[in-house]
């Protein structure tokens, strides 16, 4: 938890993928409070990448 307070403060908006919690059996209920579930990683990704953002394959 001590990471995900750290990152937030420095700015970081921390998301996760709903179909990713479904597929490791994770309620929603289990997440951080400040983390954000997004419906699809897929769809977030096209978002920002609409707004100048790009992905960088690892």
């Amino acid at each position: 938890m001590w990471l995900i307070e750290e990152l937030q403060r420095a700015g970081v908006a921390i998301h996760v993928c709903s179909h990713a919690l479904a597929n490791q059996k994770i309620e929603r209920n289990d997440v951080a409070k400040d983390v954000m579930i997004d419906l699809a990683a897929m769809v977030t990704l096209a978002n920002l990448q609409l707004k100048g953002w790009a992905v960088i394959p690892g």
